[in-house]
């Protein structure tokens, strides 16, 4: 909805995990829903307590910096 999926692939690219993963480092987990009740906010990402509403792949970049990329994934 509203651009999720684009959103959902920038989430995975800079977790390096794909939804229903964790990192490595347990400090993130991906999942998705259908609805948190925000439709107007579309597309929205809940980082604990946080729900961040109307996102772009730019803000994505900016709550999951490259600076601190997440581990590679064990084989």
């Amino acid at each position: 909805m509203r651009g999720g999926a684009r959103i959902l692939e920038a989430i995975e690219r800079a977790l390096n995990i794909k939804a229903g993963e964790t990192t490595p480092d347990l400090q993130f987990s991906l999942e998705t829903v259908a609805c948190i009740g925000a439709c107007a906010l579309a597309p929205t990402l809940r980082i604990n307590e946080d729900t961040h509403g109307k996102l772009t792949t730019n803000e994505i970049e900016q709550l999951f910096p490259k600076t601190s990329k997440h581990e590679e994934k064990p084989n």
